[in-house]
């Protein structure tokens, strides 16, 4: 193989296979390697996210949530939900929402619901013959001059929550 500082010959042949000083400058070079590594890089599998979990099947919701009130004190009252398949229902207890606003500013109809948790309620099993079996119940005091919103959200001992119960929306 003959070298020459613009061309390289293969022995036995007389052809130019790579006129070397035009084909490569530095800066050329270097650019298009880049732009190859840049393009390759960006064609990557898929888009670019945090990991999701697998999907799981939702958990029901308190469709039936009710209210009682007497003496400055409400009941709340609603059944556990039973999913279509029973094993997918475990809930190990609910949380209670409330939203507590003074009667004079609750009539902005445009304002979000600010809810806080108030507390939770542990699933307690009870007797199969006791007719209350699937019922839950919460009780708490009351103040005179607010507009109160609750909402329940079941649980799992796994972290899955179920989605908003129906809101009961009272002024007291």
């Amino acid at each position: 193989m003959n070298r020459d500082s613009k061309r390289v010959i293969l022995p036995g042949t007389n052809e130019q296979i790579i006129d070397v000083k035009s084909r490569c400058r530095k800066g050329h070079c270097l650019t298009v390697s880049v732009l190859m590594m840049v393009f390759l890089s960006l064609l990557g599998c898929g888009k670019k996210a945090p990991p999701r979990p697998p999907d799981q099947i939702p958990l029901p919701v308190v469709k039936d949530l009710k209210v009682t009130i007497g003496r400055d004190m409400l009941w709340l009252t609603w059944t556990i939900p039973v999913a279509e398949d029973e094993k997918d229902s475990n809930f190990t207890g609910f949380s209670i929402y409330r939203s507590k606003t003074a009667i004079p500013e609750s009539d902005c109809k445009n304002c979000p619901i600010q809810f806080a948790m108030v507390d939770q309620v542990p699933l307690e099993v009870k007797p199969f013959n006791d007719p209350y079996r699937s019922t839950i119940s919460f009780e708490e005091p009351l103040e005179k001059g607010f507009r109160y919103i609750y909402k329940v959200i079941g649980h799992t001992d796994g972290g899955r929550v179920s989605g908003d119960s129906n809101y009961v929306d009272f002024k007291y």
